[in-house]
């Protein structure tokens, strides 16, 4: 069994002070924000037109059943995105500075993923 490898702030604080040291270091330097940019903008919205798109055109158009695979794979695929990218960013939250906006975003994650295991 794999040896788990963690640490805990009062096992080694200089780790924690050193680290949180070095990445504010870097954000400042390279004059960046720690938060969502124009191109997590473009993600969530990218990610949720395919999303959705997918998901309105198996069920209000009669495709051929090729088609509906590639159309379930490409729904399976964005919902994948969305859970890894979108949501993940939002719990740490770094999708957006708005605290209401990252839990919503995750809130939602977790209820379309419930739908999903209801449904399957």
């Amino acid at each position: 069994m794999p040896v788990k490898v963690s640490f805990t702030k009062t096992q080694n604080p200089d780790f924690y002070t050193t680290l949180n040291k070095k990445v504010e270091e870097f954000f400042s330097t390279a004059v960046l924000s720690k938060k969502g940019n124009g191109l997590m903008i473009f993600k969530v919205v990218f990610y949720s037109i395919i999303f959705i798109s997918s998901y309105l055109i198996l069920v209000l158009i009669n495709l051929p059943v090729a088609a509906q695979f590639l159309m379930w794979a490409l729904l399976g695929l964005f919902t994948a995105f969305i859970g890894l990218n979108i949501a993940h960013d939002a719990v740490h939250g770094s999708l957006s500075s708005n605290k209401s906006v990252n839990k919503v975003l995750v809130s939602n994650n977790l209820k379309l993923n419930q739908k999903w295991q209801d449904i399957f």
